[in-house]
């Protein structure tokens, strides 16, 4: 009898101590949760429409919300979620397929999140676990189709998607296709500094020849070139001008790198206008 009772208690110490580890470590887990609606509290669904991106792998879609009702009900659903904050996490760790948030905040700035395999990527750059499903975002809200693009770079978030301490991780990335400069124009870079790139263009033809103000970077990743995002949370655009560069003549432009946020080092290109030249970052 005492053996039986002795082993009765024994069986309730282990199951009380385990049922105290189990509720020590779940309020451990829990302690760095936060919801979406602090993620998102300065959102402003009344100036601002909601875009919903979808990456499978090989393109990008985006769609918009404009219905302020729905967008409440949407930052609603996500109120609900904990999103528990976390150190480990890798770009490596990216599944198809992966999805994007983006609305505008009260002072006018962009609010991105992106998701994939139970991660919520913020702009920026930390990381929660995040258990919702955003493929039915689409079944339950009217969403207007606004383009498909062949690249995951215009994803909410992209930098942290792409890069991090580490450096450039190619997940998302697609080799850049063949570029076809034009006969003559040369772009020679001069100069890199804290402004950019300060860059030689010369037209060696005998006719004028125009360029903007629009230019991209591209990466090299064992031996392929690859398109790189923007910083994330930042919006970028530029003038819609052109430029005349006469026939024999030289001009000298700078390129600031800013838009593309800290860079990790290694052999960038620039694309500009249909030029290119080559730089190292270290």
């Amino acid at each position: 009898m005492k053996k039986i009772i002795s082993l009765s208690l024994a069986l309730i110490l282990m199951l009380s101590v385990s049922g105290c580890a189990a509720k020590t470590s779940l309020a451990n887990e829990n302690e760095g949760a936060v919801v979406a609606k602090d993620l998102f509290e300065n959102a402003s669904p009344q100036t601002s429409a909601l875009g919903f991106f979808h990456y499978n792998g090989e393109t990008t879609t985006l769609q918009y919300l404009f219905s302020a009702d729905s967008i409440n009900k949407v930052l609603g659903e996500l109120s609900s979620v904990p999103a528990i904050h976390t150190e480990e996490w890798s770009p490596e760790q990216i599944t198809f397929p992966v999805y994007g948030i983006n609305i505008m905040d009260i002072n006018g700035y962009p609010l991105e999140a992106a998701w994939s395999n139970g991660y919520l990527v913020m702009q920026d750059g930390n990381v929660y676990r995040f258990d919702y499903d955003f493929a039915k975002l689409t079944d339950n809200y009217s969403f207007s189709p606004q383009g498909t693009w062949n690249s995951a770079t215009m994803l909410p978030s992209a930098e942290h998607l792409f890069k991090d301490a580490d450096g450039w991780h190619s997940v998302l990335m697609k080799e850049a296709g063949d570029l076809t400069p034009p006969e003559g124009i040369t772009l020679e870079i001069n100069d890199i500094s804290e402004n950019g790139l300060t860059v030689q263009i010369a037209n060696k033809t005998d006719s004028d020849w125009t360029y903007g103000e629009d230019y991209s970077l591209q990466v090299n990743l064992d031996g392929k070139w690859y398109d790189i995002p923007t910083a994330a949370g930042v919006n970028w655009a530029f003038h819609s001008i052109a430029y005349l560069l006469p026939a024999g003549g030289k001009t000298e432009q700078t390129y600031s790198l800013a838009m593309y946020g800290a860079l990790p080092g290694g052999n960038y290109r620039i694309i500009a206008s249909g030029l290119t030249a080559e730089f190292e970052l270290n």
